[in-house]
């Protein structure tokens, strides 16, 4: 394998040269480290990929089931938001702001709903039934929902981060 297709921090990492360095070549006993650096690399890469599909997917899910809400534009927005920060995630082309403005008001709106139903809610109950059996179960889930809104783009949001430290100290 040449030194060309280990990514750059793990070039700069071990001094390698572009081109210049061989598998075979390189000190005993670096060559495994390497290696498994560069599956690491990869290996997190398709599992952040996937998570991101998966969590496109259940938002997508949500803007769907939010229009026999009685107040659906305004859950369908937010959901609708987060799906679109998991596609372009999903191609590495999110700005940090954006998912954390969206964990922003997740959060906030989470709170507004937090003294309702921390409490006096319990939390087996919104997976009791599939539909509606109450107003206190509804803001149960509204506000799960908001909750794994919030832990998801913060999530994007250190990802999208930890890139452009990345792409600036190079």
């Amino acid at each position: 394998m040449v030194a060309t297709r280990f990514p750059r921090w793990v070039r700069d990492k071990y001094s390698l040269q572009p081109g210049k360095h061989e598998e075979t070549s390189l000190p005993r006993g670096d060559a495994s480290h390497r290696e498994y650096a560069v599956r690491c690399v990869r290996m997190s890469r398709h599992l952040w990929t996937l998570a991101n599909a998966v969590m496109l997917l259940a938002f997508a899910f949500s803007v769907v089931v939010q229009f026999n809400d009685p107040d659906p534009f305004l859950w369908a927005t937010i959901y609708t938001a987060a799906t679109l920060v998991c596609a372009f995630e999903l191609r590495r082309r999110v700005d940090v702001l954006v998912p954390a403005g969206i964990a922003a008001v997740a959060v906030t709106w989470a709170v507004t709903i937090a003294p309702r139903v921390l409490g006096h809610v319990p939390f087996t109950a919104m997976f009791a039934e599939f539909e509606m059996a109450n107003t206190a179960i509804e803001e149960s889930r509204e506000m799960y929902g908001l909750a794994l809104i919030a832990i998801w783009m913060v999530a994007v949001a250190a990802a999208a981060w930890r890139r452009r430290t990345l792409k600036q100290s190079r």
